[in-house]
């Protein structure tokens, strides 16, 4: 549920690029893109992990498998927030 409301807000946002926000700042493609880059992100690190825990019979990852997804979708804000800039 958190995660479909964030989503949402994300989804609302894209058809609101070039309009003003509640500050009457205009909304940027990057900002309304980004959120849904990183939970594409890492979701797909969540789905490689999943397959090298079952396939690869890698146990282990079953406990570090949701850090590191978290780990690596905010490296990836923060290099898409670098490059941008």
């Amino acid at each position: 549920a958190m995660v479909s409301s964030f989503l949402a807000v994300d989804a609302v946002k894209i058809f609101k690029t070039g309009k003003l926000n509640e500050d009457g700042v205009a909304y940027t493609p990057m900002e309304t893109y980004l959120p849904l880059i990183v939970i594409g992100v890492t979701f797909l690190c969540m789905f490689i992990c999943d397959v090298l825990e079952k396939k690869c019979k890698q146990k282990w990852l079953a406990s570090f498998s949701l850090g590191f997804s978290m780990i690596i979708g905010m490296a990836t804000a923060a290099i898409i927030e670098w490059m941008v800039r």
